[in-house]
């Protein structure tokens, strides 16, 4: 059974998992779970997308709406998202 309360350093690794890729329904729902007992996580998850959205704005990159991280550095989070546990 899975467990729904897990680590910040893990709901950090989902946290930044989730700018990159979709999260299955589990880690979806551990990390909601603990984001609302977490204010720490919560505001880092803010900060997360808000560093995302200033480099997405301030880059050179023509189609922003559309604009993703470079593929190596994409499979990098995920390679480190995948490998670690709980």
């Amino acid at each position: 059974m899975m467990s729904l309360m897990i680590s910040c350093k893990k709901a950090g690794e989902l946290i930044e998992k989730k700018a990159v890729d979709k999260l299955s329904m589990g880690e979806l729902l551990q990390l909601k779970s603990h984001l609302m007992l977490c204010g720490v996580c919560s505001r880092y998850e803010k900060f997360s997308h808000f560093i995302e959205s200033y480099l997405l704005n301030t880059s050179n990159i023509p189609d922003k709406k559309n604009a993703k991280l470079p593929d190596h550095v994409r499979k990098n989070i995920l390679k480190i998202t995948s490998n670690k546990s709980s």
